[in-house]
C-alpha cells in the first residue's frame, strides 16, 4: 500500500497569443498533490564538446492519486526541480497514476 508521503506541485501548459498576435507558451500552476517518490536506476552522464557541458540525466517515478485535468500537457515541480512527463500509466484500479518522468541537471 501506498503511503503517499511526498508533496509536488503539478503544472499545466497553457498557450494564449500576445496583444500582437505572437503565441505564447506558460506554465500555470494546476495541483498540490500527495505522492511516492521512486528514483530509477540507470542514470547517464554525457559531455557536449560543443558547450563544454556536462549533463546527468535520470528518470523518477511518481504515484499519485487521480485527478481531473492531469496529462502529458503537465509537468511536475518536486524538490526544487522540474520533470518532464514521459509516460503516464493508470495504477490501483484506475484510482491512481504512476507517472514517468525525466530530469536533466547541466554545469560547466
Amino acid at each position: 500500500m501506498r503511503s503517499f508521503n511526498e508533496v509536488i506541485q503539478v503544472e499545466i501548459l497553457t498557450k494564449s497569443k500576445l496583444a500582437d498576435g505572437t503565441p505564447t507558451e506558460t506554465w500555470e500552476f494546476l495541483a498540490e498533490v500527495r505522492a511516492d517518490v521512486v528514483l530509477s536506476e540507470g542514470g547517464t552522464l554525457d559531455y557536449d564538446s560543443d558547450t563544454q557541458n556536462i549533463s546527468n540525466d535520470y528518470t523518477i517515478k511518481f504515484f499519485t492519486r487521480y485527478f481531473e485535468d492531469f496529462g502529458y500537457d503537465c509537468r511536475i515541480k518536486y524538490d526544487s526541480e522540474v520533470y518532464k512527463i514521459v509516460y503516464i500509466k493508470k495504477t490501483l484500479r484506475n484510482r491512481g497514476f504512476e507517472v514517468h518522468t525525466e530530469r536533466s541537471e547541466g554545469w560547466q
